[in-house]
């Protein structure tokens, strides 16, 4: 018989994504983490990242996020990889909001 541990992290925008991220690297693999969001909107990306503008602009530079504590440059590389873009991007550049909503839901790229 196994012993799964099952997590459930109530709101599935962008801090409970990032705390599932989080327990899924800790755990051990007999281990769930389910994530509840009744909107199905903001799943993932939070009312912060779901924004449809095409340009409302972080408070932090792309460089200064990151889903990933060992990995700050993890949502700049992203951009780099995955978002056309007009002029350079770096890592001083305060990006859509949105393009922040794309990363944390990978499902979009």
């Amino acid at each position: 018989m196994t012993n799964t541990k099952t997590i459930a992290i109530v709101g599935g925008g962008a801090s409970g994504t990032a705390a599932a991220i989080y327990f899924l690297q800790q755990l051990k693999s007999a281990s769930r983490v389910v994530l509840i969001e009744k909107n199905k909107e903001t799943l993932y990306r939070g009312a912060a990242y779901s924004s449809k503008l095409e340009y409302e602009p972080l408070n932090v530079p792309a460089g200064k996020m990151s889903l990933f504590n060992n990995q700050p440059d993890d949502f700049y590389n992203w951009i780099l990889k995955n978002k056309t873009r007009v002029g350079e991007i770096t890592r001083d550049s305060f990006v859509s909001r949105r393009w922040f909503g794309d990363y944390t839901d990978r499902k979009s790229t």
